[in-house]
């Protein structure tokens, strides 16, 4: 009986150092620029917002730089015009708890108009379907995606 708790509790030890090493080689992959010190999110100034209300008329991916990686856009039929909403990044939109589809009415959209590439787009910070609202960022318009903020004093 001896023999096997000690057996155990050599097995129980030899792994310890495993798992440490396997933490600490974690590698983090960071946002693909899609944060606030990125040039994407240098865009969106938090005190140009306006809100747009329309009829989702598409939903599919955008690289909005070449050095980013994939977000979600969609275009919405609003009374005055047809306009692309990008959503975020699709590592984060993706993985939400909310059902968006083609031909939803009554979507209303805030966020920042402004040029991407040279294209109008409005840059959501929040998207209302019927009675539930996507928070996609905060007060002072830092997406919730960046983990990491800046500090202020």
């Amino acid at each position: 009986m001896k023999q096997y708790r000690l057996v155990l509790s050599v097995i129980a030890f030899s792994l310890i150092p495993a798992s440490l090493n396997a933490q600490i080689g974690i590698k983090f992959r960071g946002s693909g620029s899609w944060c606030f010190s990125d040039r994407y999110d240098q865009a969106f100034v938090n005190s140009n917002q306006e809100t747009v209300v329309g009829q989702v008329m598409s939903i599919d991916t955008v690289t909005p730089y070449r050095d980013m990686a994939s977000g979600i856009r969609m275009v919405l039929k609003t009374e005055r015009e047809d306009i692309t909403v990008h959503l975020g990044p699709a590592w984060f939109i993706l993985y939400q708890d909310m059902a968006l589809s083609v031909n939803d009415k009554n979507i209303e959209v805030r966020g920042c108009r402004t040029m991407i590439d040279g294209k109008p787009v409005i840059m959501a910070s929040t998207l209302v379907r019927r009675d539930r609202v996507l928070l996609l960022r905060d007060k002072e318009g830092i997406p919730y995606w960046c983990a990491w903020r800046p500090k202020f004093n």
